[in-house]
């Protein structure tokens, strides 16, 4: 089904409910949704892209450093800030995927440029860290492409990452949580962004989207710390992992008033399920954090988002399992019990969905 058809579906719908005291721009709507379905179509292009402007990133900086422009450390900063700029400027008035590739390579290199420019300045990671951070909001309210204001978006998620492993590890898990919040708070407020006013409706889904990459890479940052033996930058985990359980709960209490679940029994029955599936994987906080952004993505409707998350939770899963020190009769019954749980909850969620529609 085609943008305009849904549109057309969904105002018929509304003109008739209102009757004769609904108006709208027939030809401004449409537009609007082509754009928003465009944000998340051809969504296998646009990673290639995103991995070919990494790559072309990477060839642009050797490129000039082998120019000599190692040998001026205020040239590196200066070319990196033109680049930056300059990117930002020209994303408003790019709509092309290719070029919108090329603009996003140029970004990336600068910001990389602006770093090692910064510390050839000898300055302190402070300040680079709040230079890039600069940058990155302006970035976000500047550009009008979807790519731009997605990238800046991780990039300040990024310098936050990054500034509090530095100065602050005892709260190492505190971006993490930021960003889980924030996701959860922008998602739930789509319908506010969108009717808000045009820059909001605009930043909305640059937003839900970079916060959750930048949610999904901090998990999995959990699981390769201990690879990378970087493990003392992950600490308190424990408070990571409550506030997930309380959003997945939130996220449940939203699914049983939507599917109208009257019934006390089951309701506890769902909690319960809930509760015991978490309570299972509740020191691999990544696995709770895959299923929060299944669940999330899933009740909002984000295909390409649940798609990503289901993956995540599945390669998260796999990895729970070959991580564990125990034996291989403790292991199954760890996965085994919860995996019972959820199918038998999907099973029920499913029913119930199915008997509200048919009321």
């Amino acid at each position: 089904m085609t943008p305009k058809t849904k549109i057309d579906n969904l105002l018929r719908h509304i003109g008739v409910s209102e009757r004769d005291g609904f108006t709208f721009d027939e030809e401004k709507t449409v537009l609007e949704m082509e754009r928003h379905h465009a944000a998340y179509s051809n969504v296998i292009i646009k990673i290639l892209s995103i991995i070919g402007g990494v790559l072309a990133t990477a060839a642009l900086i050797g490129f000039l450093f082998l120019a000599g422009l190692y040998e001026s450390e205020s040239s590196i900063l200066v070319t990196g800030l033109i680049f930056v700029i300059s990117s930002i400027f020209a994303s408003r008035f790019i709509d092309h995927v290719f070029l919108d590739t090329t603009v996003i390579t140029f970004y990336i290199t600068g910001i990389l440029l602006t770093c090692f420019g910064m510390e050839s300045l000898q300055s302190t990671l402070s300040t680079t860290l709040l230079l890039i951070a600069c940058l990155s909001i302006v970035g976000v309210f500047a550009s009008r492409g979807f790519m731009m204001a997605f990238t800046s978006v991780i990039a300040f998620n990024t310098t936050l990452v990054v500034l509090v492993m530095e100065y602050a590890q005892a709260i190492s898990v505190l971006p993490t949580m930021i960003m889980g919040v924030i996701l959860f708070l922008i998602t739930n407020m789509e319908s506010k962004f969108i009717t808000q006013n045009k820059t909001l409706n605009r930043l909305f889904l640059p937003l839900q989207a970079g916060y959750f990459i930048s949610f999904l890479c901090s998990i999995s940052w959990l699981i390769f710390s201990n690879e990378l033996g970087a493990t003392m930058f992950v600490r308190n985990q424990f408070a990571l992992s409550l506030c997930i359980d309380i959003s997945i709960l939130l996220i449940i209490t939203k699914i049983i008033r939507d599917v109208n679940l009257n019934s006390n029994k089951h309701i506890v029955l769902v909690y319960i399920s809930t509760i015991a599936i978490l309570a299972c994987v509740f020191f691999a906080p990544y696995i709770s954090g895959a299923f929060f952004l299944l669940l999330l993505a899933y009740y909002y409707g984000y295909k390409a988002e649940v798609v990503i998350s289901f993956v995540a939770l599945l390669l998260f899963v796999i990895k729970f399992y070959y991580d564990l020190q125990l034996t291989l009769l403790v292991k199954s019954g760890l996965l085994f019990a919860p995996g019972i749980l959820m199918i038998g909850l999907w099973f029920y969620l499913t029913k119930q969905m199915k008997n509200n529609e048919e009321i």
